[in-house]
């Protein structure tokens, strides 16, 4: 059986796939590990991203690495909006924030041929995610 939350984020256009999410959260016997799990799989679509388009691919599309890092940064920023809401864990709540921020900062900065935006992502990113991540596993 597939994993609901990795093929909607991974899939889909991020509404739908924060409309999936929310589902999930919804439908879950413990709403807030599905929602921890749900910050991960962004963080981990995110960085499978990176690895993927900017590092093994060594390409670079500025709109489509502007475009897909937004929306995973988007959709890190509902996750913790909704966590606050309904009171989950603040310092998951923060890192989602600041994981949300730092993708929109990478997205955002200005590269190009010749960039190695490898630097970029390690100065920005790197330690959100390694934090969110750490965070889920313990």
């Amino acid at each position: 059986m597939s994993d609901p939350i990795a093929g909607a984020i991974a899939g889909s256009v991020a509404s739908k796939a924060i409309e999936k999410v929310v589902t999930y959260i919804d439908e879950s016997e413990d709403e807030e590990a599905a929602w921890r799990r749900s910050g991960l799989e962004v963080a981990i679509q995110a960085e499978a991203f990176y690895q993927q388009e900017l590092v093994a691919g060594r390409t670079y599309d500025p709109d489509k690495i502007e475009h897909e890092l937004n929306q995973y940064g988007q959709m890190a920023q509902q996750l913790a909006i909704r966590g606050e809401v309904r009171g989950f864990e603040e310092e998951f709540v923060s890192l989602l924030r600041e994981l949300g921020n730092s993708l929109g900062e990478f997205a955002d900065t200005p590269g190009g041929m010749g960039h190695d935006r490898t630097e970029d992502w390690e100065d920005m990113v790197s330690e959100p995610l390694r934090e969110l991540k750490q965070q889920v596993e313990a």
